[in-house]
């Protein structure tokens, strides 16, 4: 109204404590590529940035190749943070997609971490025969023997050269 252009109002309210809020240092990794029967391990760290303590009840890693280690539910207060670190070990070949999932009593919801990583075979070269024997050959005269290489993994084997040690030794790669 013109005749009173300032009102007054009484307000009331109730304050309270932000809930708990979690923060990763990381939301994805990616492992890069390992081999079969290799591990790698990697560590993030989850934080509190609410007022109220954040209570986390379970972490829990899913994928195959994937584990984190967690040993037991704890509680930060606010500004408090703990690492938690997480393994890939691959048991095949190829993309391995995983997650890290943080159960806590955020009530955003569960806190996801996303996980990948590639398997890769590897070559092994196995010789047919193991040892060669030549037996007596005369002097100025040669010996010729066969020597097999193959690839017993699960990878493509490059072979690029073959060499002797020794005198009079000798090889042909073909």
């Amino acid at each position: 109204d013109r005749f009173q252009p300032t009102r007054e109002a009484g307000l009331h309210g109730v304050g309270s404590f932000t809930s708990p809020d979690v923060l990763l240092s990381a939301e994805s990794h990616d492992f890069g590529g390992l081999y079969v029967g290799e591990s790698a391990s990697w560590a993030f760290s989850v934080s509190n940035i609410g007022r109220l303590t954040l209570e986390v009840q379970e972490v829990a890693a899913a994928g195959a190749g994937y584990s984190v280690d967690f040993g037991g539910s704890f509680a930060l207060r606010q500004g408090e943070s703990a690492e938690l670190t997480v393994t890939f070990a691959p048991e095949d070949g190829g993309t391995h997609d995983g997650t890290v999932t943080i159960v806590s009593n955020d009530p955003r919801g569960d806190a996801v971490v996303a996980l990948t990583g590639e398997g890769l075979w590897f070559p092994v070269a196995g010789l047919d025969p193991e040892a060669i024997e030549f037996g007596e050959v005369a002097i100025g005269s040669m010996a010729e023997r066969v020597l097999t290489v193959r690839n017993d993994g699960r990878a493509t084997l490059h072979l690029f050269d073959v060499t002797t040690s020794g005198d009079p030794f000798g090889v042909e790669f073909r």
